[in-house]
This record gives structure tokens, sequence and C-alpha cells, in this order.
């Protein structure tokens, strides 16, 4: 029996988290918009879902009019990698803030003259739209 009534509890949590959002990941979660600049430059959109903390967005250089999916994770102290989840290798690293700003960097591999060389900058995002499920949890 108290098995059982662990189990109602625990799926009682996490039902009401995902429908909800974390109340952790609430104050990073929602819209964002931004800029990125270095070996190359251009605009940022980027989602933070408050359940997962995952990231979803797109970089459009404006330099070779290139879009480039991105995602990733924010973790619950707002620290974000893209590790594996970008198109072509690229990385983001950076802190996502409760102010709804969040910067890092960014690198990619990149090939010049058959020299395999890093190319790289920073980005920064301004939240512009908080997640459903965490009005009034997000600062």
């Amino acid at each position: 029996m108290k098995r059982y009534l662990l189990h109602f509890a625990l799926v009682g949590i996490s039902s009401f988290q995902l429908a909800h959002g974390s109340e952790r990941l609430c104050v990073v979660a929602g819209q964002y918009q931004g800029t990125y600049v270095g070996s190359d430059e251009g605009r940022l959109t980027v989602n933070v879902d408050p359940r997962t903390g995952i990231t979803t967005g797109i970089a459009r250089s404006s330099r070779t009019v290139d879009q480039l999916a991105i995602g990733g994770v924010v973790n619950n102290d707002g620290q974000m990698s893209s590790d594996g989840a970008v198109e072509g290798g690229t990385r983001f690293v950076g802190q996502f803030s409760n102010a709804g700003i969040a910067r890092g960097e960014w690198s990619k591999p990149v090939t010049i003259n058959g020299v395999p060389q890093t190319a790289g900058g920073f980005w920064e995002l301004t939240r512009v739209g908080t997640a459903a499920g965490c009005e009034g949890k997000a600062n």
C-alpha cells in the first residue's frame, strides 16, 4: 500500500511540474532574442522550456545569410550548454540569469585553406516572453 501511495505522490508531483513548469526553471524559461558576434555575426532566437530546460532556436548569420538550428539544455543554476545539439559542431555555452539576460560564448570548428581552426565569439540574449505555466514565477 505504501508503495502505491509513494508512486501516486511522485506521479502527482511530476504532473504538477509538467503542467506548471519547474519553479527554478521558470525564472529563466521563455522566449529570447539577441545577437552573436565574433568570427561571424547575426541574430538569435531561442526558447527555453520551463519543464525540461531544453533550449531550441535559430541563429541567422548577417554575413552569409545562413541559418543554423541550435539547441541545448539549461540546468537549474541557469548554466547552458549545447554540446552535440547544434548543426555543424557549433557550441554555445553560457549563463541565463533570473533578470532575463543570457550571455556566453560560441565556437565552431572550421577549415580555412585546408587548416582546421576554431571560429567563435560571444552571444547575448534578452527575454521577450515568459513561458506558459510560469506567469508570476519569472522575475
